[in-house]
């Protein structure tokens, strides 16, 4: 037997109708703060790089379902101010009577403002500093006595030294953190219209009884969870971006205090090196005898002790770069468990009134909430007659640009040959004593000095 039918005043239904419009026009907002905010990728160059593809794979998504929902909202008040001849889906399995619910929050139509702040900048002064220390090594790298030290090195290894400890570290990390605070504003507002779409409806189903006020409850229910849902994803992004700035600020402060290290000591040593005896052997000068290839060859081997001790300083820097990686990695597995999550089962609607019942419209904002747990509930959006589809995925970026070498291009083939096969076998823990015959030919190879095809290696002193 279908339940007795009563309905609110006619009045009752448009004040519901106009505060849904009210949530539409909160929602187109909220699109273009997703558009506007969240997909700001600038800075991001270096170990960041690959967050340029992730930051609007992260954001597409999230953009569809909030248009989904404002479109759906523009056709809410349509069918509202038709009252009880107003068609609503199937109610949810065993939906309950609204008027037989306890809220500590009595429901109405007043509106509630969607506020969102704008995010901090991401150059404060913290990450300017640091980038300005950065600028600062890269350009004392290119002269003086460390610009010295980066020629030899580029000489005897053909590598860049500058590409591999300072342009790895040249994005704006701040970026992360405005991220974060982007999609915790977005998170917040969402979650203000999802708890409004649930006050009017519920002031209105209070008034009402039948079987159109069960159908038009458990559809709006479905709207209000499932724009919860959207500012449950928000939150879980947010704190991704959050964890990863969180996770990468002291690993920048260990990188940097490494290469001033570096820079001070090893260096500078090879700057000393590099700027006495071994000038002739690294920049020019051509030895015409043996006896000077012989000296040339013994100044290259003490050249190559403190290389070595640069590539292994450096190695252990690379070391803590791939670490930085690792945690942008991070934010990519977050993403990928938001895909998961709202793939998992919807909490029953029982559990979900529970949380109405007991922390009233807004029971998101409440700590005891695992937004994680929520992100499912996007499923409850019912469709909207203007739907579209949810658009391409932007691709994944998988790419490190932690590079463990960094060849340069001026050289010549066999100059670099052999340089930078002297580089690998340093860099993996070998000894100078072990490469000699290379370190040898690459004396001769900058020194112009032909070596005859039987003429023996030069003797190394103390080899």
């Amino acid at each position: 037997m279908s339940t007795p039918f009563t309905e609110p005043s006619r009045d009752r239904f448009q004040a519901c109708a106009q505060l849904m419009e009210e949530q539409a026009a909160h929602l187109a907002e909220l699109e273009r703060w997703v558009g506007d905010q969240c997909l700001d990728t600038d800075g991001m160059t270096g170990l960041l790089s690959p967050m340029t593809s992730l930051v609007p794979r992260v954001a597409q998504p999230v953009t569809a379902k909030l248009g989904e929902s404002q479109r759906g909202m523009h056709d809410v008040p349509g069918t509202i101010t038709l009252g009880g001849d107003g068609s609503y889906p199937a109610p949810l399995p065993r939906f309950p009577d609204i008027k037989s619910l306890h809220l500590p929050q009595v429901g109405g139509f007043a509106d509630e403002p969607v506020k969102l702040a704008s995010p901090g900048g991401a150059e404060e002064d913290a990450h300017k500093n640091m980038r300005d220390n950065l600028l600062a090594l890269q350009a004392s790298l290119g002269n003086g006595p460390l610009g010295v030290a980066e020629k030899a090195f580029r000489v005897c290894t053909g590598q860049d030294l500058i590409a591999l400890l300072v342009h790895p570290l040249l994005g704006e990390y701040g970026r992360l953190k405005y991220l974060h605070e982007a999609y915790d504003e977005l998170a917040a507002g969402t979650y203000t219209v999802a708890a409004t779409v649930r006050k009017g409806s519920w002031a209105l189903a209070d008034e009402w009884t039948g079987d159109a006020a069960v159908g038009f409850s458990s559809y709006m229910f479905r709207w209000g969870m499932g724009i919860g849902g959207i500012g449950d994803a928000a939150t879980v992004i947010s704190k991704a971006y959050r964890d990863a700035y969180e996770a990468v600020m002291p690993l920048l402060d260990t990188a940097l205090i490494a290469i001033n290290d570096l820079a001070k000591k090893e260096l500078r040593e090879l700057a000393a090196l590099a700027a006495g005896d071994a000038a002739t052997m690294l920049f020019g000068g051509p030895a015409n005898l043996v006896a000077d290839l012989v000296a040339l060859v013994n100044t290259a081997y003490r050249v190559y002790e403190t290389i070595r001790l640069v590539i292994l300083g450096t190695h252990s820097i690379q070391k803590i770069f791939h670490e930085i990686s690792k945690v942008i990695r991070d934010v990519h597995t977050a993403v990928d468990k938001v895909i998961h999550y709202a793939s998992q089962p919807v909490q029953s609607v029982r559990e979900l009134i529970d949380h109405l019942e007991e922390r009233g419209f807004e029971f998101e904002k409440n700590a005891v909430w695992v937004p994680a747990l929520g992100v499912a509930r996007i499923t409850m959006l019912p469709s909207s007659s203007s739907e579209a589809g949810p658009g391409a995925e932007a691709p994944s970026d998988d790419r490190d640009e932690n590079p463990d070498s960094a060849p340069v291009d001026d050289q010549s083939p066999e100059h670099h040959r052999i340089a930078s096969r002297i580089y690998d076998h340093l860099k993996a823990g070998g000894e100078v004593s072990e490469v000699r015959d290379l370190i040898a030919d690459l004396t001769r190879t900058l020194s112009g000095h032909a070596r005859a095809g039987d003429e023996p290696a030069p003797a190394v002193s103390g080899a």
